[in-house]
């Protein structure tokens, strides 16, 4: 289920929202501000899976806690990302 803000932000962003459940399902998981986050990174797409998705490397889900709402998705290099999340251990 999507909000209407990821939708908007999805469209600006040049993102599609078919992606959304490969960057959850393969994606890093980070715990911040109270919601889950995926970032997909280059080397959590599958080689079969390369040509694909691999223009998603780099890009971020939210998820708002205990629901299945994506809330927004954007791009996030890796310098900002570790700046901002915390790695869920």
């Amino acid at each position: 289920m999507f909000s209407e803000h990821v939708v908007a932000q999805a469209r600006k962003r040049g993102i599609s929202l078919d992606m959304v459940p490969y960057i959850v399902s393969h994606g890093e998981r980070y715990y911040h501000d109270g919601g889950v986050w995926y970032w997909l990174r280059r080397k959590d797409i599958d080689e079969s899976d390369r040509r694909r998705f691999e223009r998603y490397a780099g890009v971020t889900v939210m998820i708002a806690p205990e629901s299945t709402i994506v809330v927004t998705t954007f791009r996030l290099k890796r310098n900002k990302r570790d700046q901002v999340l915390r790695r869920d251990r």
